[in-house]
């Protein structure tokens, strides 16, 4: 299983962490930077990954649900 660990403490925008996603996780450069995009390359892996995400409350409050 992959583990991939997202730190949501200096994210402040969707695009933000859209490229931090894609970096960590290491996409292609098609990836499409949004929630079905994600989903998309997440749901094809050949592999399990375990995305974990620090400081998602404050993420949260930065970007809004």
């Amino acid at each position: 299983m992959r583990v991939i660990a997202i730190n949501g403490n200096h994210i402040t925008s969707m695009e933000e962490a859209h490229l931090h996603i894609k970096e960590k996780c290491q996409f292609p450069g098609y990836y499409g930077k949004n929630l079905d995009a994600l989903y998309d390359l997440l749901s094809t892996e050949d592999r399990e990954t375990l995305l974990l995400f620090f400081d998602s409350k404050g993420m949260v409050q930065r970007l809004g649900s």
